[in-house]
């Protein structure tokens, strides 16, 4: 989820990257109201994983296309790729994040 708002992205096979804005509602049970906010095709197969910037205000994506795409909103909080990594030999794929607690 991205930190600065309540945002959820999502990759796909359908070669998508979702965002989403989640409304918690605040009573005796803990429920969200789910709205996306934008689908991106610019993915040219399936879209692995993505992830947000430590601040949440950036998105990478990248997937079985050899590319990694960064995602940005503008202050009408519509998505666009800023920038796109393509990668010479293949798929392009992060590792999982450290957990630098017990490194």
């Amino acid at each position: 989820m991205g930190r600065s708002s309540h945002l959820l992205a999502t990759a796909s096979k359908d070669r998508t990257v979702r965002i989403w804005r989640l409304t918690i509602q605040e009573d005796d049970h803990l429920q969200a109201d789910v709205e996306e906010v934008a689908r991106k095709h610019h993915h040219d197969s399936e879209v692995w994983r993505v992830e947000w910037n430590v601040t949440g205000t950036m998105l990478a994506s990248s997937g079985d296309d050899g590319t990694v795409r960064m995602w940005k909103s503008d202050f009408e909080g519509n998505w666009a790729c800023v920038n796109t990594i393509c990668g010479d030999l293949g798929p392009v794929v992060a590792p999982p994040p450290m957990d630098l607690r017990t490194s």
